[in-house]
């Protein structure tokens, strides 16, 4: 146990904390304790992730997951699975995939279960003292009011299980007094020194959104406020893989090649805080990882994973290669494989960048170290007040976008409420559009579809019941925006929760889909039937709100099964003859529009645009043309949304059917 020293006045001095945490994470949909104690909770049976009588319930003002139940006397093991799956789970100290956490009951006992999505932490007022810190600072840090022990957003962690928990929060300069509650109560409380009942505890924060530590002694019960110490850099970060010998290395995978001569180290930037590093790279495919202070003992691959797998790189031509990584969150990365985006704006110089609007400065750099397409960054460096901001990519001015993803479009606004809030920064590089809010990360990602649409009026998704609203959302233009109300910018319909599910659908259904049979089901009303075409032209997602109204999560949506299940078609596709006359059709029933450019020869420069019509039934667009167009070539230009680029893109293809091709296979022979 290392010690600590009580002291009656603490004065705290820091520099401003800007940083990217879990917070940029959106919070999960369900959190499950899942464990052997289910069947006892009315489960059908244990280790069910997807059990919503042993969901926890989201509680805003704490930003903590927490649930009572009453457990029967016996030794039980759960752990806290996420969105009602194993795919994403979490045991003892925190850790994913950790081990089962044990729980030992005397006597049937109301245990209440905590989960914090920030830190990952999971654990119940049996195994851990419930311990927080109520004060006069407790509204400057988001709770609705100050001395209030209830609020679990001045809950104190302990993931290690050393017995010493800790809370950090950013706070503006001014004095302040606080004490430790024991069990969201006054009636176990300690003050100065960790006497019971004792005195406030006064600290003075001394410079603005500092970070500030506050951690109490399970022991002793004496809580000890400070500055928080910014986590020691590495000594070195070298890039390790396979391209080293090529980079003057003695040998490839060498986390040890750091002579004065020749290495393959990054540079830590002490202004952008992120160690970097340009090599030029041979054409070739590599792969690598970052390796700390010259040895595997820690190192971190894809999608800043410690020990992760190994990240590819496929050069089709010498390049110079910048190399990327951050301590803080242990991304590793490079210019090739990621966009490097930077958020430069009128609140830079709060975060310790030499200035404003400079898009070199990495202190607000937007980052995807899970993987999932959408760059994030967060800070609670900034005083209140309104401020600007914009997207620049590669370090520069030459590539940059405004309001609504515009390339070099006017910039955005946006207003931090309260000093040293929280403001979180997320950029979608499909649409270009950077939302910036005081409220976390909105919930959901339209860039994944995890939602199926697999009949006319039943979509499936693995939610549960939410409780609230869910709804169908389409715009034919791709305009669809999700923030952290719910999705905006186009039409929407609202769907019915049908608790027969999976087994309601026809057998043809269930056979093509057995794995989504624990998925929810929803489902359209007939008086959208209409509708629905118009929806499948274009981007379709769906949102699902609590019983709160509180936006739980949202995503995009897969088609396949609803268009099999609408448009059938057993005819003919392609280029077909009758009386010496060719009739080109395509099955399209996604398309808003298809044309047909016809050529005179495989490399003619001039074309004929030829507009085709659709079949509404079938979703096959067709034209018939003539006789003289017999051995000359043809594209289609498709006009679809493409959700891979969040955008209505005009597409020019070969006919999947075709017979010939020209030399190079870039059109269709007829």
């Amino acid at each position: 146990m290392r010690p600590l020293i009580p002291a009656l006045l603490a004065v705290v001095t820091a520099t401003p904390f800007a940083a990217r945490s879990a917070s940029d994470t959106p919070n999960p949909t369900s959190v499950t304790i899942a464990g052997d104690l289910q069947s006892e909770l009315g489960c059908p049976g244990d280790w069910q992730p997807d059990c919503a009588l042993t969901h926890l319930k989201y509680d805003s003002e704490g930003d903590v997951w927490t649930g009572t139940f009453n457990v029967p006397a016996g030794s039980w093991q759960y752990k806290a699975a996420l969105n009602n799956s194993w795919a994403e789970n979490y045991g003892a100290n925190a850790k994913p995939n950790g081990d089962n956490i044990h729980l030992n009951l005397a006597a049937a006992t109301n245990v209440k279960f905590y989960y914090d999505h920030k830190t990952h932490w999971i654990t119940d007022n049996v195994n851990s003292v419930i311990v927080t810190a109520p004060g006069s600072y407790q509204m400057a840090f988001g709770c609705s009011g100050d001395w209030q022990p209830t609020c679990l957003r001045s809950l104190l962690e302990d993931p290690d299980g050393d017995g010493i928990y800790t809370l950090t929060v950013a706070l503006p300069v001014r004095n302040y007094e606080v004490k430790a509650a024991i069990n969201e109560s006054w009636d176990e409380n300690y003050g100065a020194g960790g006497v019971r009942n004792g005195p406030n505890i006064p600290f003075t924060v001394g410079s603005d959104c500092q970070k500030t530590s506050f951690t109490y002694d399970s022991r002793s019960h004496v809580l000890t406020i400070g500055a928080a110490s910014a986590a020691p850099q590495p000594a070195t970060v070298t890039i390790v893989g396979s391209l080293q010998s090529e980079l003057g290395c003695s040998s490839d995978w060498d986390p040890g090649c750091a002579s004065a001569s020749t290495n393959t180290n990054l540079a830590f930037d002490a202004t952008d805080g992120v160690w970097q590093r340009t090599f030029s790279v041979p054409a070739g495919g590599w792969e690598y990882k970052a390796a700390l202070n010259g040895s595997w003992d820690e190192n971190y691959g894809a999608n800043a994973t410690l020990g992760g797998a190994n990240i590819g790189l496929n050069l089709p031509a010498p390049s110079d290669v910048k190399f990327y990584y951050d301590h803080g969150t242990h991304w590793i990365t490079d210019n090739k494989n990621k966009i490097i985006a930077v958020a430069p704006g009128s609140f830079q110089s709060e975060l310790g960048c030499p200035g404003d609007w400079d898009p070199g400065c990495l202190r607000s750099w937007l980052q995807d170290p899970h993987g999932d397409g959408l760059y994030s960054f967060s800070t609670t460096a900034l005083h209140a007040g309104s401020y600007e901001t914009k997207v620049a990519i590669n370090e520069s001015w030459n590539e940059n976008y405004g309001e609504g993803g515009v390339p070099g479009g006017p910039n955005i606004a946006f207003t931090v409420p309260r000093s040293c809030q929280e403001m979180f920064f997320l950029y979608n590089p499909g649409t270009h559009v950077l939302t910036v809010s005081a409220s976390g990360a909105p919930k959901g990602n339209l860039n994944k579809a995890q939602a199926h649409w697999v009949t006319g009026n039943t979509i499936l998704w693995n939610i549960g019941n939410p409780g609230g609203d869910v709804k169908l959302h389409y715009s034919g233009s791709g305009s669809l925006v999700l923030g952290n109300d719910g999705v905006s910018g186009g039409a929407e319909i609202l769907l019915t929760y049908d608790p027969a599910g999976f087994a309601r659908l026809p057998p043809s259904v269930q056979e093509n889909y057995p794995h989504l049979a624990k998925f929810s089901a929803f489902r359209l009303p007939d008086s959208a039937a209409a509708d629905v075409p118009d929806a499948l032209r274009g981007q379709v997602a769906v949102s699902a709100k609590g019983a709160d109204g509180a936006l739980l999560d949202a995503t995009s949506l897969q088609i396949p099964g609803v268009l099999d299940a609408l448009y059938t078609y057993s005819g003919s596709l392609g280029a077909t003859f009758s009386g010496g006359v060719p009739t080109f059709r395509l099955w399209a029933p996604t398309a808003q529009s298809v044309n047909l450019h016809l050529y005179d020869s495989s490399t003619s420069t001039t074309e004929q645009l030829l507009p085709m019509t659709p079949d509404t039934a079938s979703g096959v667009w067709q034209i018939m043309g003539d006789a003289s167009w017999y051995g000359k070539y043809y594209r289609y230009e498709v006009k679809v949304f493409t959700r891979s680029t969040g955008r209505v893109e005009n597409n020019l293809v070969t006919d999947p059917y075709s017979v010939s091709l020209s030399r190079n296979s870039a059109r269709t022979q007829i």
